[in-house]
């Protein structure tokens, strides 16, 4: 689908924006946020919600046309969001995700953003597909959330902020700190990129139920770590384990929400994420402890000035870059990790759409291309933590080691 583009009206990627563009150019990295629905619905209805969200959101009326090395949103006409349908199949949705994830972006001339609905009638599964540039696993779910509203008849109103991150943080008027040492590795050489010609992805979830999940909130709380950390000790603890490299613990990268603490929880389309690759130089012969030094790694950039230094930097760094090569080979060197750790917390929103209820979400399911990279989505989501893996290069039953591992860390 082709759109007329109005050059004149630009506004230059900034920042991560630029990163992604670059990067999805390199190894795509765009991504897939999945929710199941139960209730009656039928194919014109999901068209319906998805021409009048497109139609009324300013941030997809966009394309991305580089001109001299420097990539700009320019507006077109607005639209609806490109929808696929399936009939049936909603209990293999996962292998519909690694499909969406070999379908790349014609960013000059698609929609930013895409759908696919897996159509029975009383259940539902939708993907939402979005270029990096365009936005983060935040703003998708709240995609999700208002696409279930159109389609209830429940009236919604879309925030049309068309600010990138770094400009929301100079016009909030932040200060800025960065710690120099944060990103320092000097024992290891920066990760190479998985192979061009690698592109059958692999996808897998795994739940936690209610009890196990609030049993793991209250238990890293009283071991003075957070979640996150535990999850990402438990990843880094599967991966040792089952990838046979045990010379250094696996590093962990984690994007790190930017919206809550900076932006005061702004919903709108966008990428609010920085971002931080944490690298320890040993595991310790306690999970608890492990997870204290993911948590405590993790708190250091949490903080308002170093957040919106870390922010500026990335602004600053990819302000030159033109090349998709050198763009990877700039992220491999700061952010390069086996295991990329995207958490989106515990989700507002609600599970009750008129007659429709939304049963579960899952995401996101991403690759930065990062070779063997072993992806994490978490959420909480009705009380409960959903986890989904996704590799280009998997490693045999990690997901399954990762939640049997935070198991035997709350049992013990």
């Amino acid at each position: 689908m082709t759109f007329g583009i109005n050059i004149s009206a630009a506004r230059p990627l900034d920042g991560l924006e630029k990163a992604f563009w670059l990067l999805d150019q390199h190894r795509p990295t765009h991504f897939v946020v999945t929710g199941e629905i139960r209730g009656m619905t039928t194919v014109k209805s999901w068209a319906g919600a998805m021409d009048e969200t497109g139609r009324r959101l300013p941030q997809l009326a966009r394309r991305i046309v580089s001109r001299g090395g420097q990539p700009a949103f320019v507006p077109v006409e607005p639209h609806g969001i490109p929808l696929h349908v399936v009939h049936g199949d909603c209990d293999s949705w996962t292998s519909h995700v690694e499909q969406e994830l070999h379908i790349p972006f014609d960013t000059a001339n698609d929609s930013l953003v895409r759908a696919r609905v897996l159509h029975e009638q009383d259940r539902a599964v939708l993907m939402l597909v979005l270029h990096h540039s365009v936005g983060d696993g935040a703003s998708a779910v709240w995609l999700l959330r208002d696409v279930l509203r159109t389609l209830a008849g429940i009236p919604v109103v879309h925030a049309d902020d068309l600010r990138s991150l770094e400009q929301s943080v100079d016009d909030a008027g932040w200060e800025a700190r960065v710690i120099p040492d944060l990103f320092t590795d000097g024992t290891r050489s920066p990760p190479g990129f998985r192979p061009a010609t690698h592109s059958e992805s692999s996808v897998a979830t795994q739940v936690l139920s209610r009890a196990a999940s609030t049993t793991l909130r209250d238990r890293a709380r009283s071991e003075q770590a957070t979640v996150h950390g535990a999850i990402a000790a438990a990843a880094a603890r599967a991966h040792r384990s089952l990838s046979g490299l045990s010379d250094f613990p696996p590093r962990v990268f984690s994007p790190i929400d930017a919206r809550r603490r900076l932006l005061g929880g702004a919903e709108h389309l966008g990428v609010h994420v920085n971002a931080l690759t944490v690298r320890l130089d040993a595991l310790s012969g306690s999970f608890w402890e492990d997870a204290r030094q993911f948590s405590d790694a993790i708190g250091r950039f949490n903080s308002l000035d170093v957040l919106a230094g870390g922010i500026r930097a990335v602004r600053e760094a990819v302000s030159p870059v033109k090349a998709p090569a050198e763009m990877a080979e700039g992220w491999a060197h700061v952010f390069g990790a086996e295991i990329l750790l995207t958490n989106l917390g515990v989700l507002d929103v609600p599970t009750s759409y008129g007659s429709l209820s939304l049963a579960s979400v899952w995401g996101p399911a991403v690759s930065t291309g990062i070779d063997s990279e072993q992806t994490l989505g978490a959420l909480g989501f009705d009380g409960r933590l959903h986890l989904v893996h996704t590799s280009f290069q998997p490693v045999d039953r990690f997901l399954d080691e990762v939640v049997d591992t935070i198991k035997m860390a709350l049992s013990a």
